[in-house]
């Protein structure tokens, strides 16, 4: 069956990289402007790897809590094999009555 609350994660997943991506530009351009008027350009290209990959373990660090604190919300133990059986055999009562 399909979750209809998948569409809403969706929805928060493109509003959040449409807003990150304008922030970025916005951020960049700024960062651009700045450089050009005090003739830094070499510098810049210099330190460019490291600041790449310094963003690039930090974002990772913080995708990473993010899982960890979305793992440790769960409140329910695993189903147990008798729950497990029983959950089937309502699922597959359920599917049988609506096809007749």
């Amino acid at each position: 069956m399909y979750d209809r609350f998948k569409d809403r994660r969706y929805g928060t997943f493109f509003l959040i990289a449409f807003l990150t991506s304008l922030g970025l530009l916005i951020f960049g351009g700024a960062v651009i402007s700045i450089v050009r008027q005090s003739n830094m350009e070499e510098t810049l290209l210099a330190f460019l790897p490291a600041i790449i990959i310094l963003t690039t373990a930090l974002v990772w660090k913080v995708i990473l809590l993010a899982r960890e604190q979305r793992n440790a919300a769960i409140k329910f133990p695993p189903l147990s094999r008798d729950e497990l059986s029983k959950a089937r055999s309502k699922l597959v009562k359920d599917r049988k009555l609506k096809s007749l």
